[in-house]
């Protein structure tokens, strides 16, 4: 029998947490269950809106209460109870949980506590309704009414699995991590079964209690290697795999025939990783196989979806990831597939969740053709039935005339060989299992609760993914020594009480620490020499012991965060997690970022209450206008027309200001997020680093970034400016020793340095031989590429009024340090004619007309010595973006020197509008320098940023480099015709200096006067217009700029 059935999705939309809350965060999805319809809302623009539709729709944002609310029941009753009873029926089935990490695909697959999840429903069931089919049978053994199935007795055989697959490797969840080698297990083809994974542990279990304890072994091991490893689970897809075997005896012909079913539940890594890390243009991000599965799951689907829509079928690329090749019957194979799409209703997740919903979308159009897994021999005999009966008839009439001939006793005589046959292979499978587990937990060190040690302190772990927290329970014996470490010294056999607690992790000491319990519930923790140990975020002095009490937190090396728990102590009143800890631990380096924050706050509060009380005064003023009476109506009506307009006024600004200000503060909490999540990293990263004496320190940095307000949720002409993690890094050969990577790829490079030192620990502290050895491998080395020196940032309201700019604008780097000046000039003209500026007062007079842009750069001065020294930068660059365009405009590129000589100009075509006066009136174009090696993968990098290739003149450009190579060879290392040429040029460019000194001082002096001066004593030039006043304001900051 088969059966051709679409891929079924489910959209699962999860509340809000605690972070999402603490920020306010604003819910952009709505589902309308009568419809199956999803929309998402674009929370920069709530115009722009998507709908979709599904097979199942749970929103579990609604309160319980809400008749809408879907809960773990809802979610079984519609998908678990299909998986049963395609089991039972003989139906592979596989169900996926997809989307963002902390979008509640574990909670909705396994589901934490009472709260369960599918996988441990679907478990619980099997073994239910094989107990009531058992019940069945013996209540009607003897009989025609006995349990039969098409004329047979049935028996059940359940099998388990659990596996990982991390950085393209697999892990079997059943075997300890410490006797698995680096390389992980191997999948392998059968032409009967299709993909499968060699030497994967598949344990008979007879009831839900066994697979109820199998997958605590599985989630403990998984721990201890996250820990060790200090991976999180997002990172990972896990598969917990049951075989259900149901062997039916055919009554008839007295043979036995199977009918198998494989059902699949996968647990996928998070979907973001797909595109935050792809969008570095990282180098690594490819080799480091972080994103492959996802990515080839995603191209896989696509493939699906459009055969599924097509007539022309294309190639499925299975096999480009270990994830694809092992579940290819759950995706358009012999199975029946669903996939819950989990997603969060915040707005801060809104480019994630678009892309779940439109991931789960394309699944839709999947088709499997899913078949009942029966035995062959069965298929056969079903198809000769009809012979059957004749030898039937036949065999009737031998027993007439051979009454020793029993039909009956031969069945049950060949049902109990059989059951005695599964039942021995069943305990000696069953047995070895124990023994297996039994030394796996010894070597783990587990440490599982015992009886009659409710009253006994332990440790329990701590853990990012809130899955893998308390897993790990270490109890501390009275009167007792326990040694914590990577190989802690053995216990003597007369200390009975005394033990020891192995973990491991980056920075965790072969004898790392002690923690020692006297008579009563007491507890001091000592440190070794050079061993990291923190105690409520504060670092323990080596040897001098502490006295820790119940709930508070250890750090052990790097990553191995644990908290004591002793029964009956005092609550503190706080939810103790793996983020408490890290906020304590990195609380100084915490505050020290989030003072600037602080001081953002209490600026935007004055603000937004200046703002209200001029509301108020503007309000309570209309009130008493229109309480005025016996006055003119005319002039109080123009009055009151007047504070409406400007009270109107006020509100917007007011709304304007309070819409900025909330969307700064969910950036700032992003960002405490970033850090939070990254301090632990750089610890760990620095920590790989000396101990592969790589001489490299990372160190986190705050980053401000001003963006184009059109494409960021501002107003045109309004400043938006972008806080954003990056991390330094020192002693990798960028400029001035430093380098800036952003938060992005330094989490993708953390992921690699792991893999490399764990290669390097497992191949004897040496990379020879291994996939790192090649150099272009190596996470911590980066080839020199672009680098961004500093921005400049020229304000463009001269251009309002039609006014040219010609000035020399500081450069300033990521520190906030000066160090250079751009020149630029910018030159306003209508329609192409010169001589029309002087008509035009403003551009609010000339709406929809065309006006041109000339922007000049005219080169650069004071770029820093160290980049003369640094001999892989050879050119440098110059790139900007007007008013929200779609590319960059990017310079030539120039011979990097002091002082460079530039001719490059751009001329930019709009029509006025009232966008462009808005833009040109508040916002300042910014010109980023960058340098380059000058090589063709340089101007390829710029070209991948978004950079188009800008107009230059040839002949200047060659001009330039003649002269670049003249300076090389004559004084860029301090020849004397080279710096006779740099005296020159400055002091040609003293002298200009000096004639616009005088120029300005001259024209301050008449308008500083009492008198108002006339157009004679300004000049032609000048006039009391708008364009007048700024020229003015124009000369006072040249003058300022001189002069200060």
């Amino acid at each position: 029998m088969s059966s051709t059935t679409s891929v079924k999705v489910a959209v699962r939309m999860r509340p809000f947490n605690k972070n999402e809350e603490s920020s306010s965060a604003s819910c952009i999805i709505a589902m309308s269950l009568p419809h199956k319809q999803v929309t998402i809302t674009n929370p920069s623009n709530p115009h722009d809106t998507k709908s979709f539709t599904y097979d199942f729709l749970y929103n579990s944002l609604a309160p319980p209460g809400d008749p809408d609310h879907a809960s773990q029941d809802t979610v079984w009753d519609d998908l678990g109870r299909e998986l049963l009873e395609a089991a039972w029926a003989g139906y592979n089935y596989s169900l996926f949980a997809y989307g963002q990490t902390g979008s509640g695909k574990s909670h909705s697959m396994v589901g934490f506590g009472s709260s369960r999840g599918v996988i441990p429903r679907a478990c619980e069931a099997i073994f239910a309704k094989i107990n009531d089919s058992k019940g069945e049978e013996e209540q009607g053994r003897g009989g025609e009414g006995a349990n039969t199935r098409k004329g047979g007795e049935t028996t059940y055989k359940v099998e388990a699995s659990m596996l990982e697959i991390y950085n393209e490797r697999i892990r079997d969840l059943f075997v300890p991590m410490t006797q698995q080698g680096r390389g992980g297990l191997k999948i392998r083809d059968s032409p009967k079964t299709g993909a499968y994974v060699e030497n994967l542990k598949k344990i008979p279990v007879v009831s839900y209690k066994q697979i109820e304890r199998l997958m605590s072994f599985g989630t403990r091991n998984r721990t201890v290697a996250a820990t060790n490893m200090n991976e999180t689970s997002s990172r990972a897809h896990t598969i917990f795999t049951i075989t259900f075997v149901q062997t039916i005896l055919n009554r008839e012909t007295m043979k036995a025939g199977d009918i198998r079913s494989s059902i699949n539940l996968v647990d996928l890594a998070g979907s973001e990783r797909v595109a935050r890390t792809g969008a570095t243009g990282d180098r690594l991000t490819e080799g480091g196989h972080i994103n492959k599965s996802l990515s080839a799951l995603g191209n896989v689907i696509n493939a699906l979806a459009k055969n599924g829509t097509s007539s022309k079928q294309s190639l499925v690329p299975y096999r480009d990831a270990v994830l694809t090749h092992l579940l290819k019957n759950s995706l358009g194979g012999n199975a029946k597939t669903t996939m819950i799409a989990a997603v969060s209703p915040a707005d801060s997740n809104y480019a994630e969740s678009l892309s779940t919903l439109r991931y789960a979308d394309r699944a839709k159009n999947i088709k499997n053709l899913a078949i009942v897994n029966e035995d062959k021999n069965e298929k056969l005999i079903k198809q000769l039935r009809r012979e059957m009966e004749e030898l039937k008839k036949q065999l009737e009439m031998n027993q007439n005339n051979n009454p020793s001939l029993n039909l009956d006793e031969e069945r049950e005589k060949i049902k109990r060989e059989l059951e005695e046959k599964f039942r021995l292979e069943l305990m000696k499978t069953q047995a070895q299992w124990e023994n297996e587990q039994k030394s796996a937990e010894e070597a783990l060190n587990n440490g599982r609760e015992e009886e009659g040690d409710e009253d006994c302190p332990y440790l329990v772990n701590l853990n990012e993914d809130a899955a893998l927290s308390g897993v790990l329970i270490y109890r501390l014996r009275i009167s007792s020594e326990n040694w914590i470490g990577v190989n802690p010294p053995a216990v003597p056999a007369d200390e009975g009480n005394s033990s020891r607690i192995i973990i491991g992790g980056m920075g965790v000491m072969a004898k790392h620490a002690r923690l020692t319990r006297g008579e009563e519930k007491a507890l001091m923790c000592t440190c070794m020499p050079g061993a990291r140990t923190l105690v409520n975020g504060v670092k323990l002095v080596e040897k001098v012991g502490v006295k820790v009490r119940h709930m508070d937190r250890i750090i052990f090396g790097n990553n191995s965060v644990f908290k004591v728990v002793v029964p009956g102590g005092e609550d503190i009143g706080v939810e103790v997690d793996w983020e408490f800890a890290m906020k304590e631990a990195n609380s100084e380096t915490l505050k020290a970022m989030s003072s600037m924050n602080d001081q953002k706050t209490k600026e935007e509060t004055s603000a937004r209450e200046e703002m209200e009380r001029k509301v108020a005064l503007l309000e309570a003023e209309l009130k008493r206008e229109r309480d005025k009476s016996g006055e003119d109506q005319s002039e109080m009506m123009k009055q009151q027309k007047d504070l409406e307009i400007k009270l109107k006024s006020q509100i917007e600004a007011t709304t304007k200001l309070l819409k900025k200000q909330e969307r700064e503060r969910q950036d700032r909490s992003l960002v405490d997020r970033q850090l939070l999540h990254t301090l632990p990293l750089v610890h760990e990263a620095n920590g790989i680093s000396q101990e592969m004496q790589k001489r490299i320190k990372f160190s986190v940095k705050l980053v401000s970034k001003a963006l184009d307000a059109l494409d960021h949720g501002g107003a045109a002409g309004e400043p938006v400016y972008k806080t954003s993690v990056c991390v330094v890094v020192n002693g990798i050969g960028g400029i001035g020793g430093d380098e800036m990577w952003s938060h992005e790829k330094f989490h993708n490079r953390i992921y690699i340095m792991r893999e490399m030192y764990h290669t390097w620990k497992d191949n004897g502290m040496n990379l020879e031989g291994t996939e790192f050895e090649d150099k272009e491998n190596d996470p911590f080395y980066d080839p020199p590429s672009d680098y961004l020196l500093g921005v400049a940032r020229l304000q463009l309201e001269a251009i309002k009024y039609m006014l040219d700019v010609d000035e020399a604008t500081p450069l300033v780097d990521y520190k906030g340090s000066s160090f250079g000046e751009i020149m630029v000039e910018m030159v306003p003209t209508m329609g192409g004619v010169r001589a029309d500026v002087d008509e035009v007062e403003d551009l609010g007079e000339v709406l929809g007309e065309e006006i041109n842009i000339s922007i000049n750069m005219k080169g650069l001065r004071g770029l820093p010595m160290s980049l003369l020294k640094n001999s892989a930068y050879k050119k440098v660059y110059v790139k900007y973006r007007f008013f929200g365009g779609e590319d960059f405009m990017v310079s030539p590129e120039y011979n990097l020197k002091m002082n460079v000589e530039a001719i490059w100009k751009e001329v930019l075509k709009f029509k006025v509008s009232k966008e462009l006066c808005d833009y040109v009136i508040g916002a300042a174009l910014g010109f980023e320098v960058w340098v380059t090696t000058g090589t063709k993968e340089g101007a390829e990098a710029g070209a991948e940023a978004g950079a188009t290739e800008a107009k230059g003149g040839d002949e200047e450009e060659e001009d330039a480099e003649e002269e670049g190579e003249e300076e090389e060879e004559g004084g860029a290392g301090g020849g004397a015709p080279g710096l006779l040429r740099e005296n020159e040029f400055l002091k040609a460019e003293n002298d200009a200096l000096r004639e616009k000194l005088a120029l300005a001082l001259r024209r301050i002096e008449i308008l500083s006067s009492s008198a108002v001066p006339s157009e004679a004593e300004l000049g032609e030039d000048i006039a009391q217009t708008p364009r007048t006043i700024m020229k003015l304001e124009v000369v006072r900051q040249n003058d300022g700029l001189i002069n200060g």
